[in-house]
């Protein structure tokens, strides 16, 4: 198995990203939210708030639309994680 600093695809997304400046910072950004975890849980999807009372949307959220398509938390975040 190929490792992770010797892959060229890695390598390439690494230079691409440092050569973008608003792609490095919006990186850097979610990095500096998990504490700069190594391995932080990607989250992939959507959700949806809803009035429980009226049954009203009150608003959506889709990592469709985030620069690198999930949300990132650190792993001992993971509600699950001691079940």
């Amino acid at each position: 198995m190929t490792q992770p600093e010797s892959d060229p695809r890695v390598v390439q997304l690494v230079l691409d990203r440092a050569g973008d400046p608003e792609a490095f910072e919006a990186w850097a950004n979610r990095a500096k939210m998990t504490g700069w975890c190594r391995h932080p849980v990607r989250l992939i999807g959507t959700s949806c708030t809803v009035d429980a009372d009226t049954g009203e949307l009150l608003g959506t959220f889709t990592s469709a639309e985030l620069p690198d398509r999930y949300r990132v938390r650190v792993d001992g975040a993971r509600p699950w994680a001691s079940m």
